[in-house]
């Protein structure tokens, strides 16, 4: 039901903002997830959400398949969202405090870069 729900939300919000909008929103649910539970699981989750948003707008599924798997490899904000992450978490001394620190404002960066990127390399 999850999936079913969130997809509900993004499609509201479809009525409201452009494809472009929500191509940047389904890029920051993903990655935001893929920090809480993992790359796979957020992709797997929301790979079909970002197929029927897309064409529910008309627009090109494939440019949203490849914002939604780019959003779940990008596990900055959280040591558990990705095995590397985790790998240099205690040996390097990180505190969860620092890869939020530094991760969210890069995750924020590329929710806006990566859907402008594809939108003009594959377009939609």
């Amino acid at each position: 039901g999850t999936a079913s729900y969130i997809a509900a939300k993004i499609l509201k919000l479809a009525d409201l903002l452009p494809a472009i909008a929500i191509a940047m929103i389904i890029y920051l649910a993903t990655s935001v997830m893929a920090n809480l539970v993992g790359n796979n699981a957020s992709a797997l989750l929301m790979l079909p959400i970002s197929i029927g948003t897309a064409q529910q707008l008309a627009v090109n599924p494939f440019a949203f398949v490849l914002i939604t798997t780019f959003a779940a490899s990008a596990a900055f904000a959280s040591p558990v969202g990705y095995q590397t992450n985790l790998m240099v978490y205690s040996s390097g001394g990180f505190k969860f405090k620092d890869f939020i620190i530094v991760g969210a404002p890069l995750q924020l960066l590329l929710a806006v870069i990566v859907p402008l990127l594809v939108r003009l390399i594959w377009g939609f």
